[in-house]
């Protein structure tokens, strides 16, 4: 059946799309840079209300993480209390996957 689940009990059948849509991929893709950068405020020690500011880089897939920052960036400025999300040059953090792109992410406090 392709990009289809199905099950069925007791006489109930249920089918579920596994089609992953743009819209979708960029949804997950914020939920991975939201994961990344909660670990990076852990490694770098932060109180929970330390203010960030988040920095990314990334050579192949640019245009896809800069997309979903646009489309997502309220939510991740609220979920990792950061004040801005900015593109920055290569070489100035730590190599993280988001969705299945290879982004460099940093972070420093205001």
């Amino acid at each position: 059946m392709g990009d289809w689940a199905c099950a069925d009990d007791a006489g109930v059948q249920i089918a579920l799309s596994t089609l992953l849509t743009p819209d979708l991929t960029r949804e997950g893709m914020s939920r991975d840079m939201i994961r990344q950068v909660q670990q990076l405020r852990k490694e770098h020690d932060l109180a929970e209300n330390d203010r960030i500011v988040i920095q990314w880089s990334a050579v192949q897939g640019a245009y896809d993480v800069a997309t979903m920052v646009e489309e997502w960036r309220d939510s991740i400025t609220s979920e990792t209390r950061a004040d801005r999300i900015e593109a920055a040059p290569p070489g100035q953090g730590k190599s993280v996957l988001i969705g299945e792109v290879n982004v460099e992410l940093a972070i420093s406090t205001l």
